[in-house]
């Protein structure tokens, strides 16, 4: 409950913001207040960020409930994930809506730049020109240099200026990147220590949304710095080459190349390969960037751009993968035997069931028109019922993880005396009788058994090949010979016949082959 009141807050509360009066909207360049398309933008980009505002504020009140509230922890987790996948959507939606606001104000600076036209800046009439002279001086950015506004045309500059702008959310992906990992190592820890088939299923379905996001935001990442790098490195090229800085173009080049180096040795084995190349790469485009404010005399951006360099030098990005295994809580058990039986009027057969995920054999024993006394099972357990949609009830027998596992288990239930016991199969959810199957495909299982003749008597040396390499079978003695069943591959038989001929004197030692009986037919 308490997670659909929280939820429910959430969209509740997105509506309020939308329908709450906006405040008055201000250009943030004078002279565009008439373009209709930059106001709106702007007026989108403002309720967006209220939006997201509301949402983070629900956020942090599920944090402060999930360490407060530990029984209800799963609830708040669950939410939690829901609210931060809205807030992915909303800074989406704000970077696109921001991304052609900032094109617009470039755009319409380096119109009034070019004609020389007045302009006013929080109330102070300047020309074009002369607000990006101003804007220059003090700035740590690079890209706001005069030199660039002379010797780039117009298309070129706003590309740069974009491309710059464009970098706060590339950031903003990889942080955003770093905190679902951190969570994925979370939801990892926890699943592997649960042993509730319920909290495991939550844990994974966490898992599963964590990774699509990060899959999603390595897209995002390598999309928008694919592009941002491109337009950054054509303009500090063209101005190496401007500048005849032949020799500094030819070491950017060369680090450019390192660090494709760097990232390709890395691809496949971090959790990110977008991240990698950022991080290579971002760092080759900033040494250029530090050599052309050092030309050009900007002291201040010389030292931002340093301080980026340290900065991007102790981040460690080589985040490691997180693979959950899906685990399946099947109940899995061999075929036994007790006398008496597992089950009476007190302790009845259980019903079968069916697990939606996973795969589980089990042995159908037989299928009847009425239920059947506990008697004809011969004290077999795990045993199962199922009631048909015909309205029968077919008997199953044990659990296992493989194919050969079941078709041993048959033939032991086989020698017990049952007339058809039958290989089935349930892949999530879905029932198989391999039985059918195998005789649609025109298919015959086989399985081995070893023979030992010439031994009259169980010998300590017998007994001890038998237990390292057999101690799972079960071992008969039929007309004065031992019959160990049954094996699904022929090579663990001969190795186990091999094993006795050397270790036993005057055993005879033979592998036999068993065709798996594939008859259907109804118990009555």
């Amino acid at each position: 409950m308490k997670k659909s009141i929280i939820l429910l807050f959430s969209i509740l509360s997105l509506s309020v913001v939308s329908a709450q009066p906006q405040p008055p909207i201000k250009a943030r360049i004078a002279g565009l207040e008439n373009n209709a398309e930059y106001m709106e933008l702007l007026a989108d980009g403002v309720r967006l960020q209220q939006q997201e505002d509301s949402v983070m504020r629900v956020i942090e009140q599920n944090r402060r409930l999930f360490s407060e509230d530990p029984a209800n922890r799963s609830k708040y987790g669950d939410a939690i994930l829901a609210l931060e996948e809205q807030v992915f959507g909303l800074r989406n939606r704000k970077g696109d809506i921001f991304g052609r606001i900032n094109t617009i104000e470039q755009d319409w600076l380096i119109e009034n730049m070019n004609s020389g036209q007045p302009s006013q800046i929080d109330g102070e009439m300047v020309v074009a020109d002369t607000i990006i002279e101003q804007a220059t001086v003090q700035t740590t950015r690079i890209v706001d240099d005069i030199h660039f506004v002379n010797e780039l045309d117009s298309v070129d500059y706003v590309a740069l200026q974009r491309a710059q702008n464009d970098e706060l959310k590339v950031v903003e992906f990889v942080n955003m990147f770093s905190e679902n990992h951190a969570a994925m190592e979370s939801i990892r820890v926890q699943y592997e220590q649960t042993q509730d088939a319920a909290e495991a299923s939550r844990l994974y379905s966490n898992y599963q949304v964590l990774r699509g996001l990060c899959s999603a935001l390595n897209d995002s990442i390598s999309s928008r710095w694919s592009a941002i790098f491109d337009a950054k490195s054509f303009a500090y090229n063209f101005m190496l080459e401007k500048n005849r800085r032949e020799d500094l173009l030819e070491n950017s080049e060369l680090a450019l190349s390192q660090a494709l180096q760097r990232a390709a040795a890395d691809r496949g084995r971090y959790a990110s390969d977008a991240m990698s190349n950022y991080f290579n790469t971002k760092q080759s485009l900033v040494a250029t960037e530090i050599e052309l404010a050092r030309i050009f005399g900007l002291g201040l951006a010389q030292d931002s751009l340093k301080m980026v360099t340290r900065q991007l030098e102790s981040i460690d990005y080589r985040l490691p993968k997180i693979e959950i295994e899906e685990r399946f809580f099947l109940a899995y058990e061999p075929i036994g035997v007790s006398s008496p039986s597992r089950y009476n009027s007190r302790n009845p057969i259980p019903e079968c069931e069916i697990y939606e995920r996973g795969t589980i054999y089990r042995v159908l024993l037989g299928t009847f028109s009425s239920q059947q006394p506990i008697s004809i099972f011969k004290g077999v357990y795990p045993l199962y019922k199922l009631k048909t949609e015909e309205g029968k009830y077919s008997y199953f027998a044990g659990g296992f993880a493989t194919e050969a596992e079941v078709d041993e288990a048959q033939i032991k239930l086989k020698n017990m005396g049952f007339k058809r016991p039958e290989a089935t199969v349930w892949i999530d959810g879905v029932y198989t009788n391999l039985v059918d199957a195998r005789e649609a495909a025109g298919e015959k299982t086989q399985m081995f058994r070893v023979e030992i003749a010439g031994v009259d008597q169980m010998t300590p040396e017998l007994r001890a090949v038998l237990d390292q390499l057999a101690a799972d079978k079960d071992i008969t003695r039929i007309n004065g010979r031992f019959i160990v069943m049954s094996f699904a591959e022929r090579d663990l038989a001969d190795g186990l016949a091999t094993a006795i001929g050397e270790a036993v004197e005057g055993a005879a030692v033979e592998v036999v082959m068993i065709e798996v009986e594939s008859s259907v037919e109804e118990e009555e």
